[in-house]
């Protein structure tokens, strides 16, 4: 952990984030994801798992911040959790999974949204619940949508329980390309 420069006896410590071995003359930086805590080190230390660094010549590591995760040690970066699981805590080896009826985004430091075949409750936005019967529910924050043939009235938060038959076989249902209300085929029959 120490160096000298020519033919002196005089040894210098090597700063923090450096090292050296016994007959260098210069000390060395540590390399990314690796440090040195102490002075007058004579070896580089892996980040643990859970942390990284990201530049040479470091003296400590960087906890993974909540959301991200790192299992292996030595490392420059960390990893977000994947989409259905979360970590609400730094310095994360692992994510952990949401339950059943909740899901997340990458990166997520807890399971705020629903799974597919869910829905949040529209009172607070927080429970999830079973997609009602006649609907079909995408997940994530999106509102149960009602099958063909079947119809809702959005006008209030009953919406989500509230789910009427069409009889005239004029509702065609809604998904991301359509309505509730065909009106084509409702202006057809009511001529």
């Amino acid at each position: 952990g120490s160096f000298s420069k020519g033919l002196t006896d005089e040894c210098t410590n090597c700063p923090k984030g450096t090292w050296s071995s016994f007959s260098a003359s210069t000390c060395t930086n540590c390399s990314i994801g690796t440090y040195a805590e102490v002075a007058a080190s004579s070896t580089c230390s892996n980040c643990a798992a859970g942390q990284y660094s990201t530049k040479t010549g470091a003296f400590a590591c960087e906890e993974c911040v909540a959301g991200r995760h790192q299992p292996a040690t030595g490392q420059d970066s960390c990893q977000d959790c994947d989409a259905g699981y979360y970590v609400s805590e730094t310095g994360a080896l692992s994510c952990l999974t949401c339950t059943a009826a909740y899901h997340s985004v990458a990166g997520s430091t807890s399971c705020t949204l629903a799974a597919v075949s869910y829905y949040l409750t529209p009172e607070d936005r927080l429970i999830s619940e079973s997609c009602p019967a006649h609907t079909q529910c995408a997940g994530g924050n999106q509102a149960p949508a009602p099958l063909k043939h079947y119809w809702v009235d959005r006008s209030s938060y009953d919406y989500v329980t509230d789910i009427y038959k069409c009889h005239r076989l004029t509702c065609k249902g809604t998904n991301a390309s359509g309505a509730c209300w065909n009106y084509n085929i409702y202006n057809k029959s009511s001529s």
